[in-house]
């Protein structure tokens, strides 16, 4: 099947004028409000026109990225809180958490690496039993109580401030961590179990294209709020 060049063209379009319209809010480039919300507006746009043109090719087999997988509600649920689980995981736990050990609390880069190293490491070594447990118990047995100590970790971290302990960072980071291990490998799981195998690969696409749009809309996004925030508090 030959690459369709249209349909990535749109994609990158797409993706590209939405991330950056949400950097370029981030930055503040108000003088021109056409700077911040017309390629915004441009990669929205570009985004449909890639969702008609994968309707229409998927007809005959021949689209770029096939979205039938997204009309099977338990492979929509399951892409859903993945989404959430890559947002949170880029958001809090891979730029906002860095930034306030280095900027808050006043650690090295060295240091704050090292401050996340014992929550990596849990995320991987809970990979491979979280999808044990999942094949033994079914998904909402491991996917509720991991939503719940995200959740818990997410609240415990709004409570940070400059007198925080670095040892409580690194326990609550590790429960947070945890709670992503019981997540990724069971929602992948649920969501690829629920297509027939020749909708697999697209929808082992559709996953991995979520994965990166996450990473990029996430970090994007702490920037934004970053900034924001630390603009409000210069303003107090």
């Amino acid at each position: 099947m030959s690459l369709d060049l249209p349909s990535l063209a749109l994609s990158v379009i797409g993706f590209g004028g939405i991330l950056y319209g949400l950097s370029a809010l981030g930055e503040r480039r108000t003088a021109m409000p056409f700077g911040v919300w017309g390629p915004a507006a441009a990669g929205a746009g570009a985004l449909l026109l890639f969702v008609v043109r994968q309707r229409s090719l998927q007809r005959a087999d021949r689209a770029l990225l096939d979205l039938r997988p997204l009309a099977l509600r338990r492979f929509s649920v399951a892409l859903v809180l993945a989404a959430l689980m890559f947002l949170t995981l880029i958001v809090a736990g891979s730029v906002l958490l860095p930034l306030y050990l280095q900027t808050v609390l006043g650690s090295t880069s060295f240091a704050a690496g090292m401050a996340l190293l014992p929550g990596g490491l849990m995320l991987g070594i809970l990979g491979r039993p979280a999808g044990a447990l999942y094949d033994r118990v079914g998904v909402g047995s491991v996917v509720v109580p991991g939503a719940i100590a995200i959740a818990t970790a997410l609240a415990v971290f709004t409570t940070f401030g400059n007198g925080t302990g670095l040892a409580a960072v690194i326990g609550v980071h590790v429960l947070f961590m945890t709670g992503v291990a019981f997540l990724m490998t069971p929602l992948i799981t649920e969501a690829l179990s629920a297509l027939p195998e020749h909708l697999y690969s697209h929808g082992s696409a559709i996953l991995n294209t979520l994965q990166q749009v996450a990473a990029g809309f996430g970090t994007a996004a702490s920037v934004t709020v970053a900034r924001t925030a630390s603009e409000l508090l210069h303003a107090l």
